[in-house]
């Protein structure tokens, strides 16, 4: 999402500092300034997401686990995805979730934490940033790269699996080729809980780092090296974040070969 604050700006001159010993005397700062930062990271956004999501044209069904507020509806809209399960842990994030989806007649909103456990209370930390950051785990990285970013409520909420979610609700995944999961450190344990659902999926979108956002977070060697497992491989990664020692975050799409 875009947004601007001083830590996200030091994030962003590093990337800048990046770019220019690609783009050399190309001064995109000078160009657009501070004030105008958001401009710069929408053209951004809007080149390399544009050619990142067209894998969209390609689905006609999404389940999207980690739904926050359903900010990717539009992008849904725009790629013409019929039908969208929406699954956000948030009680107070699901109610928004569901009213900004409301025009839309093939999304639905269900409210569970999904893990690798079915019926397992988990503490599940609200954080201040409209809950963007909410997490069941402990932060690490995170934490030093957001430092004004703060735990503003703790809720208890119990889990179920990917399976028995499927399973409950009767969802037939033939009619949904892509999985979305971003959901702050605990994409690896869905994945487990999916078990041989997951050979449904033809496209999987995942977000990971190669350093510790949250402690035992999933980091992309891990991630790939179990969807490998179901014959997915990478076929395109984007820059979401950068820590001080230059390690990255990504949203990593894979694709199952056997499509």
């Amino acid at each position: 999402m875009l947004g601007i604050n001083k830590n996200h700006w030091q994030r962003l001159n590093k990337q800048y500092l990046i770019l220019k010993k690609v783009y050399k005397g190309f001064n995109l700062l000078s160009i657009f300034g501070v004030k105008k930062i958001k401009i710069f990271e929408k053209i951004i956004e809007i080149i390399t997401y544009g050619k990142f999501d067209s894998y969209l044209k390609k689905s006609k069904g999404v389940i999207h686990i980690g739904a926050s507020d359903g900010y990717e509806r539009n992008l849904y809209k725009k790629y013409f995805v019929d039908k969208v399960i929406w699954v956000e842990a948030d009680p107070a994030a699901y109610e928004k979730l569901k009213e900004n989806i409301s025009i839309f007649k093939s999304h639905f909103a269900y409210n569970y934490l999904m893990t690798d456990k079915d019926n397992v209370e988990y503490k599940f930390s609200i954080t201040s940033d409209n809950g963007q950051s909410s997490t069941i785990f402990n932060f690490e990285d995170h934490s030093k790269m957001y430092p004004t970013l703060k735990i503003k409520n703790e809720i208890n909420l119990k889990s179920i699996t990917f399976k028995s979610f499927i399973k409950k609700y009767d969802i037939n995944l033939k009619k949904f080729p892509s999985l979305v999961i971003d959901t702050q450190g605990s994409e690896k344990i869905i994945l487990d809980g999916m078990g041989d659902l997951i050979k449904y999926f033809q496209f999987i979108k995942i977000e990971t780092a190669e350093f510790n956002m949250y402690k035992n977070y999933p980091k992309l060697n891990e991630i790939s090296e179990y969807l490998k497992k179901f014959n997915f491989e990478e076929i395109r990664r984007i820059e979401t974040d950068l820590n001080d020692f230059n390690q990255k975050a990504y949203d990593v799409l894979f694709f199952n070969r056997n499509f």
